[in-house]
């Protein structure tokens, strides 16, 4: 009886050993999936933010490319603006130089006629005041 109830004991023994045992394994594969499946998604979360990153990157120099050209357009139609400004005044100067050529100009052709007509004006005088004196 001592013998049948060692080895009850002992296959008892065991088996809880082998129960223990198995629930240890158990445990250890599933936080082997967990970890593998923690790895898993680690790795795809990585390769994910390595995406966006590269998209962000392409996606800011697009941006910074876009920016650019603008800046660059803007630049161009100020130059253009600023020749186009400067070359009115230009024109608006040379203009009134002309206009201020073509009014001395007129000033002379009235002085000269003026000074001509006072020439003619003084010989007619003084061929009457000489002319009296040839009818004596």
């Amino acid at each position: 009886q001592k013998l049948s109830g060692a080895r009850d004991a002992c296959a008892a023994s065991r088996a809880d050993a082998l129960a223990s045992h198995d629930a240890a394994t158990k445990e250890l594969d599933r936080r082997a999936r967990d970890v593998a499946a923690q790895r898993a998604a680690a790795v795809e979360a990585h390769e994910r933010a390595v995406k966006k990153f590269e998209k962000d990157m392409l996606d800011f120099e697009h941006k910074e490319r876009i920016e650019l050209e603008n800046h660059q357009r803007r630049l161009v139609d100020f130059e253009t603006q600023y020749r186009a400004r400067e070359d009115a005044l230009r024109k608006q100067a040379r203009e009134q130089r002309e206009e201020r050529r073509a009014d001395r100009k007129i000033a002379e052709i009235d002085a000269s006629a003026a000074a001509a007509a006072q020439a003619e004006a003084d010989r007619a005088a003084a061929a009457r005041r000489v002319a009296p004196g040839l009818r004596n």
